[in-house]
């Protein structure tokens, strides 16, 4: 656990849509989601493991994103 790590909060979070189900990085930082925003993330949710993935790559972290979802998703093609 690195205490300078500043973690989202679940308010910082879009409210769960239960028709449609969400996917979310359990390891996802502000400093991550800041990457994601430059990349092109929307916050829609939509494509987040495709720009979740591209910032841990910035931040040199390959092959690290863990999961936390209620829906299947098949990661985008390049």
């Amino acid at each position: 656990f690195d205490p300078t790590i500043e973690w989202l909060k679940p308010k910082d979070f879009p409210e769960m849509d239960w028709s449609r189900g969400q996917v979310w990085p359990l390891d996802i930082t502000r400093e991550k989601m800041e990457i994601m925003v430059e990349e092109g993330y929307d916050g829609s949710g939509k494509d987040i493991l495709h720009y979740s993935c591209l910032a841990d790559r910035k931040l040199g972290q390959y092959g690290k994103t863990i999961l936390l979802g209620t829906m299947p998703y098949k990661l985008p093609e390049e």
